[in-house]
């Protein structure tokens, strides 16, 4: 909490090596960006999160989600993954998560959810540097007598 802004400034000088934005903190530290690729925040490490979603389909039927498989880049760190299934895209965002896991660099092995819902979210959380090549989802319909009964 003492890393919090309080003042900014554009340090402008003759070089673009030479300019810098400098951000004062409540702790009385003066910071700088000096790291487009730094792995921490003086120490601390960055945590960053990305929701998926919502995945519905075409008619906004019920889906069957029966699997996961996720590549992530070949230096990637690892990641945590929530799968979140309910009846509305706002119901399933807010809902306990019906699997998690953790997935590491590369093609990781297939996570099966069968779960059924017309909404899913897939939310994706590390604290270290990671890259997400693609996710797979094997989705299929639950049917004529599933949408008659909706």
């Amino acid at each position: 909490t003492s890393h919090n802004p309080v003042a900014c400034c554009t340090f402008d000088g003759n070089l673009p090596d030479d300019r810098a934005a400098l951000i004062g903190g409540w702790d009385g530290y003066v910071r700088s960006c000096s790291d487009t690729d730094a792995t921490t925040d003086d120490g601390t490490a960055i945590a960053s999160s990305v929701v998926l979603g919502p995945i519905l389909t075409r008619e906004m039927d019920e889906m069957l989600l029966k699997e996961l498989q996720a590549v992530l880049g070949s230096s990637s760190g690892d990641v945590t993954f929530a799968v979140h299934v309910g009846a509305t895209s706002e119901i399933a965002l807010a809902s306990t998560a019906v699997l998690s896991g953790t997935w590491s660099a590369g093609r990781n092995l297939s996570n099966f959810v069968r779960r059924s819902g017309h909404a899913v979210w897939v939310k994706l959380t590390a604290t270290s540097q990671w890259a997400l090549e693609q996710i797979r989802a094997r989705i299929a319909g639950t049917g004529k007598m599933r949408r008659r009964g909706q």
